[in-house]
């Protein structure tokens, strides 16, 4: 049940405000050519979960029938993670495992590049362009963009080699580590499409109630919360956040909240 809830929540809050999720979106024609990508792609995954469970049991399987080939990081125990590596070494002929690790690090450098991307656009138009103006020309934009993706690249390898001193196995690191601000993230976008009550006030306060939430779940036992397990991290955080970020907007603090159907103010006034 767990799981269950808390693979649904990630593919929700994924979808709604992934940055690199909604250039996919907004690079489509109209609202249906979107959502036919979505259903596409929902079921291309569905498909590649269903052969990467398959691959898991045919591993299980292969370790089972040759325990010899356990080792005290590689086992079913404490080192699962290991087995499928393992497995690509000494179960496979020499040219399907070098096929195998290519496959695995183009996968990679697709992801990277794809996330890398979007940090550069966020980074360039949401704080840079936004505070010091419009660029004087496009070469200064690829110049700016190229140094930003050297920026985003070295702090990527130094987070990645911080990773390491964090315990778990590679399905709880990504949820404590990758996945923590999914839904804080979400439910700044969910108040503004779906609240037409919020203020912006009520969505600080969601935010910060939802970051709360989920590293205290992730967390929770260094904090001495107790254990809680990390399937809650994006679930209890979306609750929270929505939850504050509705009572907050209830209080008269700020700006109020706007219609969805008033005007914008003239340029130049404050929104």
């Amino acid at each position: 049940m767990g799981m269950a809830t808390s693979a649904f929540a990630w593919y929700v809050c994924t979808c709604g405000s992934d940055q690199m999720a909604i250039q996919r979106w907004l690079s489509t024609r109209d609202a249906n050519a979107a959502r036919r990508s979505l259903f596409t792609t929902l079921a291309s995954e569905a498909t590649v979960a269903t052969l990467l469970g398959l691959v898991g049991l045919a591993v299980f399987g292969y370790f089972s029938a040759h325990p010899d080939q356990f080792t005290g990081s590689a086992n079913l125990i404490e080192g699962a993670d290991r087995l499928f590596p393992r497995f690509v070494l000494l179960g496979l002929p020499a040219g399907v495992s070098g096929l195998i690790i290519a496959a695995v690090l183009a996968a990679a450098m697709s992801s990277l590049s794809s996330g890398m991307n979007s940090s550069c656009a966020v980074i360039t138009e949401d704080f840079i362009v936004r505070l010091r103006g419009k660029l004087p020309s496009e070469a200064a934009r690829v110049r700016l963009n190229r140094a930003i993706s050297a920026g985003v690249g070295a702090v990527a390898i130094a987070l990645s080699a911080a990773v390491a001193q964090i315990e778990g196995n590679l399905l709880d690191l990504c949820y404590v580590v990758v996945n923590l601000l999914v839904a804080p993230l979400f439910v700044l976008f969910f108040l503004a499409m779906f609240v037409p009550r919020a203020t912006p006030f009520g969505a600080a306060v969601g935010l910060a109630a939802s970051v709360a939430a989920a590293v205290a779940v992730a967390y929770s036992e260094p904090l001495g919360l107790g254990q809680v397990s990390m399937m809650w991290i994006m679930p209890g955080g979306f609750a929270a956040g929505v939850g504050a970020g509705l009572l907050a907007s209830l209080l008269p603090v700020g700006p109020p909240a706007r219609p969805l159907d008033a005007p914008k103010p003239p340029a130049g006034e404050a929104t």
